[in-house]
């Protein structure tokens, strides 16, 4: 098995060098390093998801849903809540993704995402991330229902503001 660096700067090279790692992925299916080889086609079918639902292609969205599926399907040995909020993005890259074609299923994805974070949360005690609130509350202010994008928000920028030492993050200034 090849182990590949991206030094590429654009999200075209990005896109070209997760299509690559996969085709060697998939070439490679009887190396005996299979725990390898299927994080590279994991991987790799992220990248290709996220990459395209950014740039707005058509791969966009059946490659994120190939990358849950892949999740779904494999055993990844890692802790519960780490599996979990990682179908967790996944799910919210998904919505991301399919409102290319559909408003309804990229909201339910959200939903689906949001869920899965409520469970982690209330056994950890903190919000891991709240991008599924966002993508839904902008949908509904697009739409014009503004109470709607309220009543998704609210409750988590009350929780943010409520203990900033825990939701702090570090920027350059």
């Amino acid at each position: 098995m090849c182990i590949f660096e991206h030094t590429g700067s654009s999200l075209v090279a990005g896109d070209e060098f997760a299509v690559l790692a996969q085709k060697i992925a998939e070439a490679h299916h009887d190396t005996g390093d299979e725990p390898l080889r299927s994080k590279i086609l994991r991987d790799s079918c992220r990248d290709q998801g996220i990459i395209g639902s950014y740039i707005n292609n058509e791969k966009g969205y059946p490659r994120t849903l190939e990358w849950l599926n892949i999740l779904q399907s494999q055993s990844l040995g890692e802790d519960p809540p780490e599996a979990k909020l990682l179908h967790c993005v996944a799910y919210t890259e998904l919505g991301r993704a399919a409102m290319r074609h559909s408003k309804d299923e990229a909201m339910a994805c959200w939903k689906r995402a949001a869920d899965g974070i409520d469970d982690i949360r209330l056994k950890s005690g903190k919000l891991p991330f709240s991008l599924p609130w966002y993508h839904r509350a902008l949908v509904h202010l697009f739409n014009g229902e503004v109470d709607l994008a309220d009543d998704l928000l609210t409750p988590i920028i009350k929780e943010i503001k409520s203990k900033p030492e825990e939701y702090a993050f570090k920027t350059y200034e």
